[in-house]
């Protein structure tokens, strides 16, 4: 059963479970919400959250370009320790607060080795971030999307050297199967959490919980 957590006439926001695709699959997140739904936006397989669809087909584009013009915020927790800037969430009154990954990356899925892909198709591409907890194995982010490439912050994170805990693409394999025995965690930690547009006039806000297995890692001993 997909959880709805935002209604409107024109679209819906719904929680998408870690391990669901979109789109591709017979079971997929669309196939299960059954005939005359629309994606307005997509996340990964791996990656849990907020997607928006609708049943106006007439009006998926115009919903893209109010999410596109809106804000995309993420949780993650990447391998590594980096160090936290300063206390509470950044917003428009500080925005000191977010640091920047502007690795020029390409539009397609790549490979752990070559996550920026060919030069000739690399575009610009950014993204913001900032620390909300660190230990010496994990650091946990929240990253807001300017630029929407694939796998953006996947790729950002790996470029950066901390790549997501997890990520069966840009991670190292050897490193996420010991994190999974050690810590129990069989995921990816990446999660859309919160979505923010304005449609005909009316600011529109929708949160999706952190799934409670990121925090667990700062506080599980291994086993």
């Amino acid at each position: 059963m997909i959880q709805t957590l935002f209604q409107h006439d024109d679209f819906t926001i719904v929680n998408k479970p870690a391990g669901l695709s979109c789109h591709n699959d017979n079971d997929s997140l669309i196939h299960q919400l059954g005939k005359g739904w629309h994606l307005v936006n997509r996340i990964d397989r791996e990656t849990s959250g907020l997607v928006v669809v609708t049943q106006k087909a007439d009006l998926q584009n115009q919903i893209q370009l109010a999410l596109t013009q809106g804000k995309k915020l993420y949780s993650a927790i990447l391998r590594g320790n980096m160090p936290r800037q300063s206390e509470g969430l950044p917003n428009e009154q500080t925005p000191g607060l977010w640091n920047e990954w502007a690795y020029p990356i390409s539009d397609q899925g790549e490979g752990r080795e070559t996550p920026q892909g060919k030069v000739e198709d690399q575009k610009e591409s950014k993204t913001l971030y900032t620390v909300v907890q660190s230990n010496s194995y994990f650091t946990a982010v929240h990253c807001q999307l300017i630029t929407g490439r694939q796998h953006q912050i996947r790729k950002h994170s790996r470029l950066a050297g901390r790549p997501i805990l997890g990520d069966p693409r840009y991670g190292n394999a050897k490193d996420n199967e010991r994190i999974s025995k050690l810590y129990d965690f069989h995921r990816m930690a990446l999660h859309s959490w919160k979505l923010e547009l304005v449609w005909k006039g009316d600011s529109i806000s929708c949160e999706s919980p952190v799934p409670e297995s990121f925090a667990q890692l700062f506080t599980t001993m291994p086993a």
